[in-house]
């Protein structure tokens, strides 16, 4: 796995993005199993079958795991969540907890909430961030690296990205469980607003 960088820092836009590629030995030959990934994220602990990486879902970080095809030196998502949102794991998070009484609206499911249920959030409060649902983009990128004039290895990056005001996020408070989307609530909740 190569991270790119200039220097020793890693090369990082305004939007916080890093990029890796996995390279591999496919039939005798170094193979990069995808472009280099535009990912708002880090790789985390993974096993020899899947490649984890934590990425930015607008108020939190979530685990976007990728399958590894050694054989045939691929890097492909586990599931499709293009079109239809999935449900993943989150990075623990340290949410920020107000001196103030904050109403927040929570839904019992995130498909339909026509009325949500205020519930008030204190500094006692225990809540727990528990999932994340949301569609994310998965553009591969073109492994083959550049070709022709003028081309550089940018030209041919993929990226995974949630979509800005996709995510909806599960939470436990004080033992209710419901879901989360409006950006008042993940401010009222002290979710972090950047990286």
């Amino acid at each position: 796995m190569l991270t790119y960088s200039v220097g020793v820092k890693p090369i990082r836009t305004v939007d916080d993005t890093t990029w890796w590629q996995l390279f591999g030995v496919v039939d005798g030959i170094l193979t990069p199993f995808t472009g280099p990934l535009g990912i708002q994220g880090d790789i985390l602990d993974s096993d020899p079958e899947t490649l984890d990486f934590s990425v930015w879902a607008n108020h939190l970080d979530l685990i976007f795991p990728l399958r590894l095809d050694w054989r045939r030196g691929r890097l492909q998502p586990e599931r499709n969540c293009e079109v239809i949102p999935c449900q993943f794991k989150i990075v623990p998070i340290e949410r920020y907890r107000s001196e103030d009484a904050i109403p927040v609206n929570i839904c019992p499911n995130p498909e339909s909430c026509a009325i949500p249920q205020k519930v008030l959030v204190t500094k006692e409060t225990n809540v727990d961030v528990l999932s994340c649902r949301t569609t994310v983009h998965w553009k591969e990128g073109n492994a083959s690296g550049p070709a022709g004039k003028g081309k550089t290895w940018m030209d041919d990056e993929g990226e995974i990205k949630v979509p800005p005001g996709a995510a909806w996020v599960q939470v436990r408070i004080d033992g209710k469980e419901g879901w989360i989307h409006d950006p008042e609530d993940f401010v009222s909740l002290g979710l972090p607003m950047d990286r």
